[in-house]
């Protein structure tokens, strides 16, 4: 076997996207596209913002080039001379991925492939008001946002930086500086054949076992008269009857949370009292019932039918408020559903868009529809002749 060198080192973002715009970082062709939305990429910045750790990036350096390797997002990369080696990516390209084509000079495609991702999902800025990051299509006017893909290039962050009032310059300074000093590990493998490199990558994606929120959960709120995965699993069993049977474990979990503290945030599911998911339960499992009753019979939902899974849980919520829903707080149900459906609403922030639903569900419980004009959607003759050809 030959003598492998294994070469830790701590990269910086610019430096990153440097080498992936000189070809020195490829993605080879085994590795899946890129499969990411919208959410899951701020998820990552905000992380970086926030100076967590992101995990590690594993790469191959071989002088062996392969013959098929993928463009990262659809970008076209330049080959190197055959005299350059390649690093090639066995591990942690999605976040590569978001991080080139975030803050990527130039977006533009020479080709259009139709798994390619939709170039709207790295059009994101910063909001300087609220210190979030948006996407460039929840901006709204009055709204002072910093553009991420001028931050980490000179001539681009200088003419951005004009268009900012000046009492916000401090806070893109803070900005442009975490991005640029944030540091990336990089574990780089060298001297391993095809083959080696072959089982390294296997190993790496089938063997991880990282915790999910239910799992955490279900550890915080264990006692032996109640066994929160049985719960839950009952709870599925009996929306299984009601075409519903499949829903993942955080949606409960973010109707539960919904129900008991009026929030959808990992956080909050994570600081519900043992007590409270205990004394709640039962009132989850009535109140799902009840909001999927309203989708089956009101608007002829399944899961498999259903627009987006977030409209389940300001519905639960609402169900678990009142047992009686008026013929009017039905109607206002119904443009909820309809507004949320023709619409981007939960393309991005989607724990805060469906926290503001909850509270928009509030006044619905008390009689106050005034929420309802806030939305925004669009729906063309196209748009429903495109979801009808879906259906069929």
């Amino acid at each position: 076997m030959a003598i492998s060198e294994i070469n830790p080192t701590a990269v910086k973002i610019d430096k990153l996207i440097a080498r992936v715009a000189d070809g020195d970082i490829k993605i080879p062709a085994f590795q899946r596209r890129f499969v990411w939305d919208q959410e899951q990429v701020i998820e990552l910045l905000d992380s970086i913002y926030r100076d967590y750790p992101i995990g590690s990036l594993l790469l191959w350096n071989s002088d062996e080039k392969l013959k098929a390797t993928r463009n990262i997002c659809g970008f076209d990369i330049p080959d190197r001379p055959s005299s350059y080696p390649v690093n090639y990516v066995l591990d942690g390209q999605q976040r590569l991925s978001a991080i080139y084509a975030v803050f990527c000079k130039d977006r533009t495609r020479t080709t259009s492939d139709d798994e390619d991702p939709s170039l709207d999902i790295f059009d994101i800025h910063f909001d300087l008001d609220s210190q979030i990051f948006r996407a460039g299509s929840d901006l709204v006017n009055g709204n002072h946002c910093f553009p991420l893909q001028a931050l980490l290039e000179l001539t681009a962050f200088l003419n951005a930086l004009k268009q900012i009032p000046e009492k916000y310059h401090d806070a893109v300074k803070a900005l442009h500086s975490q991005f640029s000093n944030y540091e990336v590990p990089v574990v780089t493998v060298t001297k391993r054949s095809k083959a080696e490199v072959g089982t390294i990558f296997e190993r790496v994606n089938s063997t991880g076992t990282e915790l999910s929120t239910l799992d955490l959960l279900i550890a915080w709120t264990w006692s032996e008269d109640f066994l929160l995965k049985e719960e839950i699993a009952e709870l599925l069993d009996t929306l299984e009857g009601k075409r519903f049977g499949k829903l993942p474990d955080k949606t409960i979990l973010q109707c539960l949370s919904a129900i008991i503290v009026k929030s959808t945030t990992t956080k909050s599911i994570l600081n519900l009292d043992p007590e409270q998911v205990h004394g709640n339960f039962a009132k989850l499992v009535d109140s799902m019932e009840r909001a999927i009753d309203f989708l089956s019979t009101q608007l002829h939902a399944s899961k498999d039918f259903l627009p987006h899974v977030q409209q389940l849980i300001p519905l639960t919520f609402f169900f678990s408020k009142t047992t009686n829903a008026s013929g009017e707080q039905l109607t206002w149900l119904k443009q909820w559903f309809w507004k949320t459906t023709f619409s981007r609403r939960y393309s991005a922030q989607t724990d805060e868009k469906m926290d503001a639903d909850i509270s928009l569900f509030e006044q619905l419980v008390v009689g106050n529809p005034d929420g309802l004009g806030k939305y925004v959607y669009s729906v063309t003759p196209e748009q429903l002749m495109k979801q009808k050809s879906h259906e069929k």
